[in-house]
């Protein structure tokens, strides 16, 4: 069996941390270090975004070039343009 680092603080995101247990108890295949290695890079983002919870699961990039918060993403354009809209 192979053994895992004991779970950081940081991670006690129920979802990074279920996954972790998952895993700890199970010896993986080549095909499953893939896997694996996703669910490492999962739990380090899980630590790095503490209260935000596992919400990297839905994002397609990971990796985001501009600097914009995670919350401004989806659709720019809204505000004003649409009152105007409405307006007329």
């Amino acid at each position: 069996m192979t053994t895992l680092p004991p779970i950081s603080d940081a991670a006690n995101v129920p979802e990074a941390r279920e996954l972790y247990y998952e895993f700890q108890n199970h010896i993986y295949t080549r095909d499953e270090e893939k896997t694996a290695a996703e669910l490492e890079r999962k739990i380090i983002l899980a630590e790095l975004n503490k209260g935000k919870g596992l919400k990297t699961r839905h994002r397609r990039r990971i990796r985001r070039r501009g600097k914009r918060s995670i919350r401004r993403r989806g659709s720019r354009r809204r505000g004003k343009r649409s009152i105007r809209r409405r307006r007329s």
